[in-house]
């Protein structure tokens, strides 16, 4: 199993919308003709990113959107290996040949929370999220609000999703991709 760690706002709004009984089928970008022709074979409505849901309508990625849409219970349990996966972010003005990806610790912070909780050997990258996890438990709300990636949705207007997204075990919902589609665990 691997658990892809993207706190503001991807993991964090599948959480959200799988514990209010959502099941999300994940489509890779761009949304287009296929994608919503892919949504209509399967009875499912398009979840834009922030800005298209404000251009086009609907459903965002906001984990505040994910708490009114409710849908069917589905559940399944597996059992495997774990690999958890932050994902960091993308520098807004890196040039042409740069490396785009930039430290998000956010998403550092959030593995380490969830590491922490797991048993077995790890690794020493996994050492160091558990390390920043523990050293900074008692200011996550503060350090995500002040990041680089909260700071960014504030300025856009999503303080409320750098809210929600900054706390820690309020569900005991675990996504997990099954068939295609995130289901509860």
């Amino acid at each position: 199993m691997v658990i892809i760690v993207d706190v503001l706002s991807f993991s964090s709004t599948v959480v959200t919308a799988i514990d209010y009984g959502a099941e999300i089928y994940p489509y890779p970008p761009p949304i287009n003709e296929s994608a919503k022709a892919f949504a209509e074979t399967i009875g499912a409505n398009i979840v834009w990113g922030r800005a298209e849901s404000i251009k086009y309508g609907g459903h965002s990625l906001s984990p505040m959107s994910a708490t009114a849409n409710k849908a069917n219970l589905l559940r399944a349990e597996l059992g495997t290996n774990i690999t958890v996966v932050s994902c960091g972010e993308k520098w807004p003005d890196a040039l042409k040949n740069e490396d785009k990806l930039r430290p998000s610790i956010e998403d550092y912070l959030g593995a380490g929370i969830i590491l922490s909780k797991l048993t077995g050997s790890k690794s020493p990258e996994a050492e160091v999220c558990i390390g920043a996890y523990e050293y900074s438990k008692n200011k996550i709300s503060e350090l995500i609000w002040d990041s680089a990636s909260g700071r960014e949705l504030r300025e856009r207007g999503y303080e409320q999703d750098v809210i929600h997204c900054s706390q820690v075990d309020i569900t005991t919902v675990v996504p997990i991709l099954h068939e295609n589609k995130f289901i509860r665990l």
